[in-house]
């Protein structure tokens, strides 16, 4: 299949949403892959043209099921030849670009968009250590959360390090990003993907970590470096009032003056409401 951009969608809950940014977005120049958590409800995308639903796994926050999830979308994305861009989102993100504003924005971005936030190595526990849980959430869970927290105490008395041949230095930025060709195929064809398995929320280190220095180099302009690196992404994320803060209809105006300027999507938005009042902009 031929098409510009691919919309990696990570998805969970209600997709009324989703399916209407798809509804959006139906033209030829995007295309949605789309990973459903299996612990939910599967919804119907029958009737979408532009989409496709692959083989999906249960998802639980924090552990290694999240990068096993992203790991798939990336790779369906093979089953496409010439497109120019992916784009990893949840199904409660929003574009805050009409579709012909969105096309011409990345067809003027030279770097892929990732966030890069912390010093160099700050959050190598969350991959130094063997962490077997796959099917209990950190977040919100107390049996979780605490086998969590017990299995890091273990792990220390056992001195495990699993970063011991490990080579790269370890980076940490929000999951969500946008990736050109090149960055994508360098994500996909990392040699030890399986150090980010069996791990804690190491979905905030995949890509960075990855890209790491030499990307970090490159845009070393827009870099604020004094050991610790910090690179914002486009996406528009408000961190003041939330763990992100999730978007009200009372926040309207306040999204829609963002609107086709430099912020490509906003998340978090559940409220239908809003996300049409935003997308019918």
């Amino acid at each position: 299949m031929d098409t510009k951009h691919l919309f990696l969608v990570e998805g969970s809950g209600n997709p009324a949403i989703l399916k209407m940014v798809m509804k959006k977005f139906k033209q030829p120049d995007f295309f949605f892959i789309i990973h459903w958590d299996k612990k939910q409800k599967q919804p119907d995308f029958s009737m979408y043209s532009n989409a496709v639903v692959i083989d999906s796994i249960p998802v639980y926050w924090g552990t290694d099921t999240q990068v096993l999830a992203e790991r798939r979308l990336f790779e369906a994305t093979k089953m496409f030849s010439n497109f120019e861009w992916v784009h990893l989102i949840s199904e409660s993100d929003v574009p805050l670009m009409r579709p012909d504003y969105f096309l011409e924005y990345f067809k003027n971005r030279e770097f892929s968009d990732v966030e890069f936030d912390g010093y160099a190595n700050q959050y190598n526990s969350r991959i130094k250590y063997y962490m077997p849980i796959r099917s209990l959430e950190f977040k919100n869970n107390f049996w979780g959360l605490n086998l969590h927290r017990v299995l890091k105490i273990v792990n220390k008395f056992l001195r495990v390090n699993r970063l011991k041949k490990f080579e790269m230095p370890i980076y940490k930025g929000s999951n969500w990003v946008s990736l050109n060709k090149c960055d994508l195929k360098k994500v996909i064809e990392f040699d030890d993907f399986k150090a980010f398995l069996n791990s804690s929320l190491a979905d905030e280190l995949y890509v960075q970590t990855i890209l790491g220095e030499e990307f970090l180099d490159e845009r070393i302009e827009e870099v604020r470096k004094d050991s610790r690196y910090m690179l914002k992404s486009s996406r528009f994320i408000d961190w003041n009032r939330g763990n992100p803060y999730e978007f009200k209809e009372s926040d309207f105006l306040d999204l829609a003056i963002h609107l086709n300027t430099e912020y490509t999507f906003v998340r978090k938005i559940k409220s239908v409401i809003l996300a049409r009042k935003l997308l019918n902009l």
